[in-house]
């Protein structure tokens, strides 16, 4: 029989890509992250529960005022694949949206979000993004300095969602399954919540530079992506509809005895839309808790 894992931690995670964005005399830090888990319904003072701010500073001889904001990622650019637009920024704010930063100095803006409480909003990527911009002076005067960052924001994984259909033109549930020692099996549902028939290419993530974006804190990225089988490389499937789509760890012998912890992205993407399953893959002495 086939089983399906996922993980139930009381707590949102985090995984912060290091370093700083830089504008003109404007930093900001970390340069990108991801908060995983995230429970709709649950109100998140980001910082209280990870640790995590946004350090602005101000290299110029005299004071800035900053702007702070959250919006669309349409609304500035790319982002990365696999995740959807946030449906509302709005469920996205800063502590305080105005901050001064002293000359030479640095200052902090506390993040906050809250998922409304429905279970089409489990299972979910979203990219939400944070602008810091530079006060424009009292009558103008020109363009303040601006910084983008991209948060990637991922509910909690949850496999039945009650009759609910997942959010988006690509669903995927649950968003998270996780395997140990060599053959079992787990499998998704993939939604095409789309207005056409798609076909969608089912392929995992090889290029390990790209690996730090998506990447969970904790885990390694898969050695080889032979060691992760899929039933099939594609699907097809009708506007509206699902399909299963099921997974095989292949873990070495030697392997499947250690207390490694790899993580696998699968991509599941047709023209329209793409999304993708986490898959973890644990030896056979790994001490992370899983539930079923």
């Amino acid at each position: 029989m086939k089983k399906i894992y996922y993980l139930i931690l009381p707590l949102i995670l985090l995984t912060a890509s290091s370093g700083r964005l830089e504008a003109a005399s404007l930093k900001v830090g970390p340069a990108g992250f991801i908060i995983h888990n995230v429970t709709p319904g649950k109100t998140y003072d980001v910082y209280q529960e990870t640790g995590l701010q946004l350090t602005i500073y101000n290299d110029n001889p005299a004071a800035h005022t900053y702007l702070l904001s959250a919006h669309r990622p349409s609304e500035c650019g790319a982002w990365e694949k696999g995740y959807l637009e946030i449906p509302d920024a709005k469920w996205c704010w800063f502590e305080n949206n105005e901050i001064k930063v002293e000359a030479n100095g640095k200052s902090y803006g506390k993040f906050h979000l809250k998922i409304p409480d429905e279970e089409r909003y489990y299972n979910q990527r979203w990219v939400v993004t944070l602008n810091i911009a530079g006060k424009p002076p009292p009558g103008g005067g020109g363009m303040g300095v601006a910084i983008n960052i991209r948060a990637q924001i991922e509910t909690q994984t949850r496999a039945d969602l009650k009759g609910a259909t997942p959010d988006g033109l690509i669903g995927v549930v649950p968003s998270i399954i996780t395997l140990k020692a060599k053959e079992e099996k787990g499998e998704v549902v993939v939604f095409n919540n789309g207005p056409a028939d798609e076909t969608y290419k089912i392929y995992p993530l090889a290029d390990k530079e790209r690996f730090v974006k998506y990447m969970s804190a904790g885990f390694s990225p898969l050695p080889d992506p032979d060691w992760l089988k899929a039933s099939v490389r594609s699907l097809k499937i009708p506007a509206g509809g699902k399909k299963t789509l099921g997974l095989k760890s292949a873990l070495p012998e030697k392997e499947g005895k250690s207390d490694k912890k790899y993580e696998s992205i699968i991509f599941i993407e047709s023209k329209g839309a793409a999304g993708f399953v986490r898959v973890r893959i644990e030896g056979g002495n790994s001490k992370l808790e899983i539930g079923n």
